[in-house]
């Protein structure tokens, strides 16, 4: 009864959520376990952006150390709602969207400023703009032409088959 009780259980189902909505697997790797709300296995971010906000985090606690509080303050906080319904989830973790937003572009405005030349920054910009454009486009394949086939069932796929068997034996 020490270690198997309700106060026991909620926190370690609080703690283990909470680490849910902060996992490197939920922004960039398997994403929202809802098929409703995410394609399935692709994060809520896109995998070429994790290096970007690890040096935006980084840059930003070196460089503006109020910045960095107010926003990790922000990340912290606004999972905790999150934590305490259930699981990891896309539309429930919407107010903790603009931060890694905010740091990704830290990251990547830092990186680009690493390039003083304009020859190397404009070589830079065009590399970028090839990897997120891939990103995006590998994200679009997969939404269009993938999803539809194992994401059906979570928009009422089935009904519409019973809708037409049921049409189809309706005498």
């Amino acid at each position: 009864s020490l270690l198997f009780n309700k106060p026991y259980i909620w926190l370690r189902d609080f703690l283990e959520f909470y680490g849910d909505n902060l996992s490197a697997s939920f922004w960039y790797v398997a994403g929202d376990s809802s098929l409703r709300y995410s394609i399935g296995n692709h994060g809520m971010f896109y995998v070429i952006e994790a290096p970007f906000f690890l040096l935006g985090f980084l840059v930003c606690f070196k460089r503006n150390r109020k910045l960095f509080i107010f926003l990790s303050a922000w990340i912290l906080i606004s999972v905790f709602p999150t934590a305490l319904v259930g699981k990891s989830y896309g539309l429930r973790s919407i107010a903790l969207l603009p931060i890694p937003m905010i740091f990704t572009s830290y990251g990547i405005v830092f990186f680009l400023d690493y390039f003083k030349q304009a020859k190397s920054k404009s070589l830079a910009i065009r590399m970028l703009f090839i990897v997120f454009a891939f990103s995006f486009t590998n994200w679009l394949v997969r939404y269009i032409y993938v999803y539809p086939v194992y994401g059906n069932y979570w928009y009422d796929g089935m009904q519409k088959e019973a809708i037409n068997y049921a049409k189809n034996e309706e005498n």
